[in-house]
């Protein structure tokens, strides 16, 4: 949440938008969840076709991706979207979000965007028990304890809700301020490691870190990469 995108979001609360007859529900899963077959049910569930618009956004490597393209297909209102590259933008224009109780929720707080969270693994239990009792989203329970019913109930009391979805937004905003990022640096870097830009004079070291085998292992692009190609790189 450090990152250009999410300072660039608008932040803050979202403002009440009760006289609306059309609002904007987004649904954000991990595309590396074993459990993205909730995405399905989950815009299944969704009530007052044709006063929601609803956007599901999922990964590329998602293994339910064929089952959404068809509720899309046959859900005018339904918009999917495939490895969002814009998603702190996304996240800001909506009304309502519905998501994994991990990271993403976050990314929801740091645009103040009202949620409803379903924990889709052990580790998000406790950080979606707590960020509801902070009052900060409204959480579900575990995915293999929450039914469409369960979400369909949520999203209607909250879209019937102004004062409530404000109130989440609220809370959210306050608890994520998306600077995160330098919180950890200030934490894991020692006072006597300084950051500065990089230059040319750090190109061999740079280059060497790269086309290290281990680190190659790890990467997209296993190759490694002539130095030609490196110094073009560095001096972009």
């Amino acid at each position: 949440l450090g990152t250009a995108r999410w300072r660039r979001a608008p932040s803050g609360p979202h403002p009440m938008v009760g006289d609306r007859l059309e609002r904007r529900c987004i649904c954000t899963f991990s595309a590396f969840s074993a459990h993205l077959d909730h995405v399905g049910r989950e815009v299944a569930a969704l009530p007052q076709r044709g006063q929601l618009t609803v956007e599901v956004i999922v990964g590329s490597a998602a293994p339910t991706l064929s089952e959404v393209r068809r509720l899309a297909g046959d859900w005018p209102e339904l918009e999917l979207v495939i490895d969002a590259p814009d998603m702190a933008a996304r996240l800001a224009r909506a009304d309502l979000g519905i998501g994994a109780a991990g990271s993403m929720s976050w990314e929801r707080g740091a645009v103040g965007l009202p949620s409803i969270a379903i924990a889709v693994a052990a580790n998000q239990v406790q950080l979606a028990e707590d960020a509801a009792r902070a009052g900060m989203h409204l959480y579900l329970g575990k995915h293999d304890e929450v039914t469409a019913d369960h979400v369909a109930v949520a999203v209607s009391t909250l879209l019937e809700s102004p004062h409530l979805r404000q109130h989440f937004a609220e809370v959210s905003a306050s608890l994520t301020d998306g600077r995160g990022l330098a919180r950890v640096a200030q934490v894991v870097l020692p006072p006597e490691i300084r950051l500065r830009p990089v230059t040319l004079e750090d190109a061999i070291n740079l280059h060497a870190w790269r086309n290290d085998p281990v680190n190659r292992r790890f990467s997209h692009n296993d190759a490694e990469i002539p130095w030609e190609t490196h110094v073009v790189w560095l001096q972009r």
